[in-house]
């Protein structure tokens, strides 16, 4: 008894188990963004923009120490006769950047701004992602909706035209209007089948866009809105101050401004020496003003040296520059002046590109804002025919698929009204990425 009372449970669980269909709101979708190809192309290019940073960093600030062995011998002849050298010895450099302005700062700079961009590009890239799955989601939940009034416009159009069969074999209407039916149904079923192409195609682009598997998911999401006050004067403003590809090309200026300096700076070189000398063993000390670095150095013998036990010292102060150098020096200021120029160019059309974008979806939002009105006051018309058709049904003067026809276009209308809402919230969130914001 037992058994049977199971099994009777069992197949009654059965239908429910297998018609059981995952459900997928806005926010599942964006959650799975982090397997997206595009979002990790984007991580990668900013990982390896972090490591050459660190790398930077690493060679201007952290001291640079190597070592050396060598092995000298050799004759030298004096006064005193002839001196056999044998001599193996070691030395220690250490050599420390001393300030930003050094080649290695330059190189330092470079790589912090190229981060900077590399991290703009990402944040710009992530929030462009959001807004793509997000249009993509909703392109695929209207038209699972757009689907099932498909759905119900077909089994009406059927319903329609076998009483127009009846209709015809009882000649109570004319082959005429019962072609009209056959073309209503045919109608009907290329719009079922369209529908269903549309969500296939829909799902599909989502799923591809997210880097997962295509699976058959049933889409759910409150379509709400809210209108917000906007000032296109404080829009402009606000995006010239904050948008991520203005403040990209302002760090591809500033790069260009200190190559403008560093190729155009003093070619004179002033450099400060000494040197200490005792019992073999010898320490040099050096620094100029072109690559800011203080170097340091240290040698001494392996074995017992017969120098001479009094120190010997000196301090040196050089000025060098070239006399000729083919002219690479005119060159070198000449592109810099030309990537200058080239980069204040850049930057003055970004904005104006930016202010024309912002003015675009600001026309955007009005627009749907328009668009919004008018599909309201559609869904009050379709909804006032239901009311009417509903009083109409209830005194007999039509029939239940005159009524079920009414009730289709109210869907319609308020799908068409959903569409709008939509549209106006993803023109503010392309309207908030330019701003430079989520």
């Amino acid at each position: 008894m037992k058994k049977i009372a199971f099994s009777l449970i069992l197949f009654l669980l059965l239908p429910r188990l297998a018609l059981a269909e995952e459900v997928w709101t806005l926010n599942d979708a964006l959650n799975a963004i982090y397997n997206a190809p595009e979002l990790k192309l984007l991580q990668a290019q900013l990982d390896s923009a972090e490591s050459r940073l660190k790398q930077a960093q690493s060679l201007f600030t952290t001291p640079r120490l190597t070592g050396n062995l060598g092995y000298s011998r050799g004759e030298s002849t004096g006064v005193y006769g002839t001196t056999t050298i044998d001599q193996p010895s070691a030395t220690l450099s250490l050599t420390y950047n001393l300030s930003e302005d050094s080649p290695a700062g330059t190189s330092l700079l470079s790589a912090r701004l190229s981060y900077y961009k590399a991290r703009n590009n990402y944040i710009n890239g992530l929030r462009n992602l959001r807004l793509k799955i997000t249009k993509q989601f909703f392109d695929a939940f209207f038209a699972q909706r757009q689907l099932s009034i498909a759905e119900k416009s077909l089994a009406l159009a059927e319903k329609q035209f076998k009483i127009a069969q009846d209709q015809f074999s009882k000649r109570t209407i004319t082959e005429s209007s019962l072609l009209d039916a056959q073309l209503a149904l045919k109608g009907s079923q290329l719009s079922y089948e369209s529908a269903k192409n549309n969500l296939k195609i829909a799902l599909l682009t989502l799923f591809n866009t997210l880097g997962t598997p295509y699976r058959e998911v049933v889409l759910k999401e409150d379509v709400s809105y809210k209108q917000v006050e906007i000032s296109l004067e404080e829009l402009i403003k606000e995006a010239l101050e904050n948008n991520l590809d203005i403040k990209n090309t302002q760090y591809s200026l500033m790069e260009a401004e200190r190559n403008y300096r560093d190729a155009t700076k003093s070619n004179i070189t002033l450099g400060l020496s000494g040197t200490y000398s005792v019992n073999g063993q010898n320490l040099k000390v050096g620094i100029d003003n072109q690559n800011y670095q203080l170097s340091l150095s240290y040698s001494f013998p392996l074995k017992d040296s017969s120098g001479s036990s009094s120190p010997d010292w000196t301090i040196a102060f050089t000025v060098s520059t070239p006399i000729i150098d083919g002219g690479s020096r005119n060159e070198s200021i000449k592109q810099a002046i030309l990537a200058l120029d080239q980069a204040k160019i850049t930057l003055e059309n970004t904005k104006k590109t930016v202010e024309i974008t912002v003015r675009q979806y600001y026309n955007a939002v009005i627009q749907a804002m328009a668009n919004i009105e008018k599909a309201q006051l559609n869904l009050q018309q379709k909804e006032l025919l239901v009311k009417n058709q509903e009083i109409r049904f209830n005194l007999g003067l039509i029939t239940q698929l005159d009524l079920e026809s009414a009730r289709i276009q109210k869907e319609q209308a308020l799908l068409e009204l959903d569409k709008a809402i939509s549209d106006y919230n993803i023109a503010l969130m392309q309207l908030n990425i330019v701003l430079g914001k989520e």
